[in-house]
């Protein structure tokens, strides 16, 4: 009597198995990809520096600053960097490079 050959499940074939090494998404995204990231962590780097300098202008009271224009800056460069980043947006310009 033979024995049943089993089937390699997906995940072993794609080397997530116990001993295989598991694929790193950085092996698989494209230089132009990771350009795309970097520029909109920028990005959002300057957006958290925009709020840090509507609190501290909140708290001494400055009369001079709209705080709501300058939340409605910050929301709009969160707004851009979120559209950049989106798996759409990413992937179209991984299939560009």
């Amino acid at each position: 009597m033979g024995t049943k050959r089993r089937r390699e499940s997906k995940r072993r074939e794609a080397g997530g198995g116990k001993g295989g090494r598991r694929r790193i998404k950085k092996d698989v995204v494209g230089r132009a990809v990771l350009d795309v990231i970097e520029r909109e962590r920028r990005n959002l780097q300057r957006a958290s520096a925009v709020l840090a300098s509507l609190s501290a202008a909140l708290k001494s009271d400055e009369e001079e600053i709209d705080g709501g224009d300058v939340a409605d800056v910050a929301r709009r460069l969160i707004d851009d960097a979120t559209e950049a980043l989106d798996r759409v947006e990413l992937g179209t310009t991984a299939q560009r490079s």
